[in-house]
């Protein structure tokens, strides 16, 4: 259309030669009118230039009858043209519920992940697994190396290395034999989905989170797949919660944690209050649980919250 489009234009005058066209005339002198003269606007060349032709796949193109100007149809003089056949917007299509691509949308089917390391205290991460497979989450659970020493240490209890088994311990000591989803990682498969940013997740809460973590994750060191999970949040700006369960803290330990509260980490210490008239361990324990699960926009924990004075 371009060469027909040249070939139909007079070269002007006396106008630079850039080029080896045989009209003397370089495409880079198209878009200058001194050097290039614009052609009959009434020519079938221009009325498909100025004007688009509806097309289906084009719904909304612009109707020249509607606009008044060249390349409308032609018709008898003094009758009002016929006008293009009006084509509605195309049927969009319902999409499949199932389709992969609609997956994983709302907050509850975005997979959590949770992370337990080495500090003591892993009651906090099974009353915080109790109370996300109660409420149907999918829950990506990795235990550090030396998670199962704590284990052996604090309750006398051997954790499983196999994946398979250790899903059905930690729903053993939740409590929680149907409900939500689980799948437990080995703590040295850095080639695991949530070692990596395209693995969608609703963000990662470590519970019990020791200060050898926060301090790797401060320096930015991915050592084993927990480290290597926390550090994807970070890196693709992910709510990363972490709740340190150490007493008192150091001069170190602090500046670790202020590093990761500048990066957006939320800090959530374990340290309860007693507002809520707590009876037992539990109660206690709930309480750190639940304002650590806030920081994700979960709520699916029956504490009493404060309303103010009455």
């Amino acid at each position: 259309m371009l060469r027909h489009f040249l070939s139909t234009c007079t070269p002007v005058a006396n106008a630079p030669i850039f080029g080896s066209h045989p009209k003397g005339i370089h495409t880079s002198q198209i878009q200058n009118p001194k050097f290039f003269p614009i052609p009959d606007p009434q020519s079938p060349f221009a009325k498909r230039l100025l004007w688009r032709i509806p097309n289906p796949r084009y719904p909304f193109a612009p109707n020249p009858h509607s606009l008044g100007g060249v390349g409308a149809p032609s018709s008898p003089e003094g009758t009002p043209p016929a006008p293009y056949p009006q084509r509605g917007p195309l049927p969009s299509p319902i999409p499949n519920p199932q389709s992969p691509y609609l997956r994983n949308v709302s907050n509850n089917h975005k997979p959590l992940i949770l992370g337990v390391t080495g500090a003591s205290g892993l009651i906090y991460a099974v009353r915080a697994l109790k109370y996300l497979l109660c409420a149907d989450y999918e829950i990506q659970l990795v235990a550090s190396k030396s998670t199962y020493m704590v284990w052996q240490s604090e309750q006398d209890i051997r954790m499983p290395v196999e994946p398979a088994q250790q899903e059905q311990f930690w729903r053993q000591q939740a409590g929680v034999e149907t409900g939500g989803k689980l799948r437990c990682h080995p703590w040295g498969d850095v080639g695991a989905n949530i070692a990596s940013g395209s693995f969608r997740t609703l963000g990662m809460i470590i519970i019990p989170c020791s200060m050898s973590t926060v301090a790797k994750l401060a320096a930015g060191l991915s050592s084993d797949l927990l480290e290597r999970a926390a550090d994807v949040q970070l890196k693709e700006g992910r709510k990363l919660v972490l709740v340190p369960r150490e007493t008192p803290f150091s001069l170190i330990h602090l500046r670790n944690l202020t590093t990761l509260a500048e990066s957006g980490v939320r800090i959530v210490p374990a340290i309860p209050a007693w507002y809520h008239n707590p009876q037992s361990i539990e109660d206690l324990v709930d309480f750190v649980v639940a304002r650590a699960l806030d920081q994700l926009d979960i709520d699916c924990i029956p504490i009493q919250r404060w309303q103010g004075r009455l």
